[in-house]
C-alpha cells in the first residue's frame, strides 16, 4: 500500500437553507412532531458554538483542524496514527452565508436518529424533515436514491402497524419533503430503481409463488410512471415477473460497529448491499439472494429474463455515469481478502477482473468523474484487556480503512490512496456536483473498550454505542482535507 500522510487544515463548510415545506398534488405531507437533535459524535471533540443551534435539527457542518485520531491500547495509552492516517475532527460553528448565492443547488438526503432529512448545502437553511421512524427492526427507512435530474428522492419504508404488521412500501419525496407511496409489498433487498431518464420507477414486489424446484422465489416487477408538471407518480402496474434462486441468509454474532456498517451497505452479511440498477440498454441488474452475491439480468424492453452471471460472486454493483457499463466487487463478503474489482457490460454475460493494490471491500463509481473508488480494510489491535472480556460478549475487531481512487484504461488500473484512518468502515461514497467526494464512516468501538478496561462501563451502555458520520474529502494537488459534514448521520444520498 502506498504510504501517504494527509494533512488537515481549517476548512469551513456550511449547511444552510431550503424552501418552506409545501403540499403538492398526489402527495401527502408528513405531520409528525419534530425529532430530538442527534448528539455530537463520541469519537471526536467539538467546541460549543457561540449561539445555541435549533435543538430539533441535526448538528451543523464543522471545521476540521489538523489533529490525530487516537485509539485505545490495553493500558489505555494513546496510539498515534500511522503515516497514512487521516484525522476527521470537527471544531467550530458554520458560516452564516450561503456557499452558492448564484442559484446553484447541492441537495443531499440522509438519516439521523431515525429521521429522513433533505437539505440543500449550496443555498442554505435548515434541513427539511421528510419522515420519522422508530429506527428499529419494525420501523425504518433504507435505500434513498435521487432521480437522475435530482428532483425526487426514492426510498424504502418498512413499518409495522396493527392493520399490517409487515408493511414494506416504496415512496417518493420531492425536494420540499412531500412524499407519496407508489407501491407496497416491496422486496427487502434494494427493491427499487430509476429508469435512465428518470421518468419511471421499477420495484420488486414479493409474491407467494416459488420456482418449479421449490427452491427459488418469483418476484413481480412493478412500474410507476412520472406524471407531467410535477404531478408526482402514477400507481405502479405489473410489468413482468422474474425468478431468482434461493439464497441463505447469514446470522450470528456481530459487533455493534459491524452491525452499523452493515446498515450503510457494508459487507458484514450484505443485507443492505442489494443491487437493482437500470442500464441505458434497458437491462435490469439485480441481486440474486439475501447474501447479496450473484447478479441476475432482466430485459425491460422485451420483459424477458436474461441469463445471469452464473457462478460469479458479484456484489456491490454500480453503473457508470452513462449507464452503459458497470463496476462491481468480485468475491464473497465472508472472504474479504478475496475481493477484486470487476467491470462489465450489462448486455454481455462475461466480465473483466482488474487487479488492485489491496483487497476490495466496497466499490463505487464517481458519477461526475467516472473514476472508480474502492475501499480496503485492515484489522488493527482493539486494545481490549483480555481479563475484562465479558462472558457472552461478541468478538469484534477494530479496522483501519483506506479509500482508493482509480482510473481504468485498456483494462489497466491506475490507483491512488486518497484517505486512510482508524475507522471501522467507509460506505455510501458519492461525488457531489462539484466533484467533492462524500462518504459515511463508522466508528470503531474505542470508547466502549476504554470504559471496559477502566471498569467504568456501568449498566447503561448507550453512551458507548458507535456512531456513523457523514464526511467530505476536499482534494487538491497538494493535499486532501477530510471534513465532517454531519455528525451521527448516515444513509447519504447525493443528488446529481
Amino acid at each position: 500500500m502506498i504510504a501517504m500522510r494527509t494533512k488537515l487544515k481549517s476548512v469551513l463548510l456550511v449547511i444552510l437553507s431550503l424552501a418552506l415545506m409545501t403540499a403538492c398534488t398526489a402527495v401527502s405531507t408528513p405531520s409528525e412532531p419534530e425529532p430530538t437533535a442527534p448528539s455530537p459524535p463520541t469519537a471526536v471533540s467539538q467546541t460549543a458554538a457561540e449561539s445555541e443551534p435549533d435543538p430539533t435539527l441535526p448538528p451543523p457542518a464543522v471545521v476540521v483542524e489538523e489533529e490525530e485520531i487516537e485509539s485505545a491500547t490495553a493500558d489505555n495509552t494513546a496510539v498515534a496514527p500511522t503515516e497514512t492516517e487521516t484525522a476527521i475532527e470537527p471544531e467550530t460553528e458554520p458560516d452564516p452565508e450561503p456557499i452558492s448565492p448564484d442559484g446553484q443547488t447541492d441537495f443531499i438526503a440522509y438519516l439521523s436518529e431515525g429521521t429522513l432529512y433533505i437539505q440543500d448545502l449550496a443555498q442554505g437553511g435548515d434541513p427539511i424533515i421528510v419522515e420519522q421512524t422508530l429506527d428499529d427492526f419494525t420501523d425504518y427507512i433504507a435505500y434513498p436514491i435521487w432521480s437522475p435530474d435530482g428532483e425526487y428522492l426514492l426510498y424504502y419504508r418498512a413499518q409495522s402497524t396493527p392493520d399490517n404488521p409487515s408493511s414494506s412500501e416504496i415512496r417518493v419525496a420531492d425536494r420540499q419533503g412531500n412524499w407519496q407511496t407508489i407501491g407496497t409489498d416491496a422486496r427487502t433487498l434494494q427493491p427499487a430503481a430509476w429508469s435512465p431518464d428518470g421518468q419511471q420507477i421499477v420495484y420488486l414486489q414479493i409474491t407467494d409463488e416459488m420456482t418449479a424446484d421449490q427452491m427459488g422465489m418469483i418476484l413481480q416487477l412493478q412500474l410507476s410512471e412520472r406524471l407531467p408538471d410535477g404531478g408526482g407518480f402514477a400507481p405502479a402496474i405489473t410489468h413482468g415477473t422474474i425468478q431468482l434462486p434461493s439464497g441463505g441468509c447469514g446470522g450470528g454474532g456481530r459487533s455493534m460497529s459491524e452491525t452499523l456498517y452493515d446498515t450503510e451497505g457494508g459487507t458484514a452479511y450484505g443485507y443492505y448491499m442489494g443491487v437493482l440498477a437500470w442500464s441505458a440498454q434497458g437491462i435490469l441488474l439485480l441481486t440474486d439472494d439475501c447474501a447479496n452475491v450473484g447478479i441476475s439480468r432482466y430485459d425491460m424492453n422485451s420483459a424477458t429474463q436474461l441469463p445471469a452471471y452464473e457462478n460469479a460472486p458479484l456484489r456491490n454493483l454500480s453503473l457508470t455515469p452513462d449507464k452503459t457499463g458497470w463496476v462491481a466487487v468480485h468475491g464473497f463478503p465472508y472472504e474479504p481478502e478475496s475481493g477484486q474489482l470487476a467491470i462489465g457490460d450489462p448486455t454481455a454475460e462475461t466480465f473483466t477482473i482488474l487487479p488492485t493494490s489491496a483487497p476490495v471491500e466496497l466499490a463505487f463509481v464517481g458519477q461526475q468523474s467516472g473514476d472508480i473508488f474502492y475501499t480496503s480494510r485492515q484489522a488493527i489491535p482493539t486494545g481490549l484487556d483480555e481479563s475484562k472480556q465479558e462472558e457472552g460478549m461478541m468478538s469484534f475487531r477494530f479496522y483501519e480503512t483506506t479509500i482508493w481512487r482509480a482510473t481504468a484504461v485498456d483494462d489497466t488500473l491506475t490507483e491512488t490512496p486518497i484517505f486512510n484512518a482508524s475507522v471501522h468502515g467507509v460506505a455510501r461514497l458519492h461525488e457531489a456536483p462539484d466533484g467533492t467526494v462524500r462518504f459515511v464512516w463508522v466508528e470503531n468501538e474505542t470508547e466502549f473498550v476504554t470504559a471496559l478496561n477502566n471498569d467504568t462501563l456501568g449498566d447503561d451502555r448507550s453512551d458507548y454505542l458507535p456512531r456513523r458520520h457523514i464526511a467530505a474529502l476536499v482534494q487538491t494537488e497538494a493535499e486532501n482535507t477530510a471534513v465532517e459534514l454531519i455528525a451521527n448521520a448516515g444513509l447519504l444520498a447525493v443528488a446529481p
